[in-house]
């Protein structure tokens, strides 16, 4: 049964129904160019992913991994504190064997990540 939106980058039979939250696995395309996180509060920069592209409105947590290739792993920043939810992200890619940020205007967008989104 489709949650609220849905989006084509999602799975067949996402979102799912979970208590009062929706559970969603997607593939996320990374970008054309790639800006690497800024330190601020929110964060700045890095790759953005909507509730939207997930077939949600708002998202609880994301849980990353590792690109299709194997060559980066990814992770999200919630942009928010105190409990509250978004309707973005941002991802931070890493190289997977180094731990190292990906360089600025990396054209990343050949490779593919799994989420496993939470939200409503």
């Amino acid at each position: 049964m489709p949650g609220p939106l849905r989006a084509t980058a999602v799975l067949d039979g996402y979102p799912q129904g979970w208590g009062d939250r929706y559970i969603s696995v997607v593939d996320h395309k990374g970008p054309a160019s790639y800006t690497q996180i800024g330190i601020a509060t929110p964060p700045t920069g890095g790759d953005v992913l909507t509730a939207a592209e997930c077939g949600l409105k708002f998202i609880s947590a994301v849980n990353g991994g590792i690109s299709d290739d194997g060559q980066f792993s990814v992770e999200a920043s919630m942009t928010a504190g105190g409990g509250a939810e978004v309707a973005q992200v941002r991802l931070l890619w890493s190289v997977a064997t180094t731990g190292a940020q990906v360089a600025g205007a990396t054209n990343l967008s050949a490779r593919t990540i799994r989420f496993w989104v939470m939200g409503r």
